[in-house]
């Protein structure tokens, strides 16, 4: 029988996260906005890694696989971000790992919410 170290499965992947929190308005989070177009540009520069964009009103985060290296591939999509979309990387909230998850069942579960407990988010992840 095998045992699965869930750190060692974890560990490719990784998010950038974007909120109206961090940014300070929700105006403001809108130059962040990916379009379909933005997104296929960043699947032809990360080529077969894989990647999940969930954009609500409140927020914007990437979440990211790569069976290589997590932290090079943080950093090119925050240089595409930069470039494409004159992002402040600096505001980027980054998480790796078990983090990733434990943050995604925050925002699912609408801890993270503008209202807290807020339940509307789930219909927007799939």
């Amino acid at each position: 029988m095998s045992t699965i170290n869930n750190s060692d499965e974890l560990r490719n992947y990784a998010s950038i996260v974007y909120t109206y929190k961090v940014l300070g308005s929700v105006h403001e989070l809108g130059k962040y906005y990916l379009t379909e177009k933005d997104q296929k540009d960043l699947k032809s520069i990360l080529g077969k890694m894989e990647f999940v964009v969930l954009q609500t009103c409140n927020r914007v985060e990437i979440y990211i696989h790569d069976d290589t290296n997590s932290q090079q591939t943080v950093n090119v999509v925050l240089e595409f971000l930069h470039t494409k979309k004159g992002a402040n990387i600096n505001k980027a909230i980054i998480y790796f790992g078990r983090d990733v998850v434990y943050h995604l069942f925050r925002v699912a579960s609408g801890l993270d919410s503008l209202s807290i407990g807020e339940y509307e988010i789930l219909r927007q992840i799939r």
